[in-house]
């Protein structure tokens, strides 16, 4: 069972899933703002595919992933081809789902 938390704040509200332990530290660093203040992040990679994922769950085409992205997300192309390609691929290989198996179909295919 998936355990979903939210958070309202004054800036806005805040959701959190579990996420299996295989897919969390892929595409996660590791900030500083002191020696004694250290946070966790997540690349813009995988919060791409954290949100394709959690948001709109299976996909079943390039077509259809490229809606998504460009239509119902408004990502650009060139945004979209400043992503790290290797990093995609190496968080699928940690958590195979076909939101990013597309993902990674339509990366390859603008970057070709």
């Amino acid at each position: 069972m998936k355990q979903k938390k939210h958070f309202d704040s004054p800036i806005g509200r805040f959701s959190y899933e579990h996420c299996h332990s295989n897919r969390y530290p892929v595409g996660i660093d590791q900030k500083e703002l002191s020696p004694y203040q250290k946070f966790l992040i997540a690349t813009p990679e995988k919060a791409l595919v954290d949100l394709l994922i959690i948001r709109r769950g299976w996909c079943s085409s390039v077509k259809e992933m490229q809606e998504i992205l460009f239509e119902d997300f408004r990502i650009e192309e060139e945004d979209l081809m400043e992503l790290d390609l290797l990093l995609v691929k190496e968080i699928y290989q940690s958590f195979p789902h076909s939101s990013t198996e597309f993902l990674i179909k339509v990366m390859e295919k603008i970057k070709l």
